[in-house]
């Protein structure tokens, strides 16, 4: 049984008392190998979950370099990241 329930009463999840969901965020990352066409596929995907639940996608989080390939697929404004985090692999080896 969902911790949301007691004694097999259906109730809504705590946080839905306090927060409201007002847009769905495109984040997909797979850091320095993300290429439009993960981030293409990643934006159908909760394109398709705002749908389902009548929000919108507010933004679409992306690498600064891919923008420009982005703005022909999204409606609306990407939302450019830098990376400055490296993980203990790139560090060892150079990679990103």
């Amino acid at each position: 049984m969902p911790a949301c329930c007691t004694n097999g009463e259906r109730r809504s999840p705590w946080w839905t008392w306090i927060l409201s969901v007002t847009g769905l965020v495109s984040n997909t990352n797979l850091s320095h190998h993300t290429d439009a066409q993960v981030m293409v596929e990643g934006y159908g995907k909760v394109s398709e979950m705002a749908a389902r639940l009548g929000l919108p996608v507010a933004f679409l989080a992306s690498p600064g370099p891919l923008e420009r390939k982005l703005k022909q697929s999204y409606r609306g404004f990407p939302f450019c990241l830098e990376f400055y985090m490296k993980t203990p692999w790139e560090e060892a080896f150079g990679e990103g």
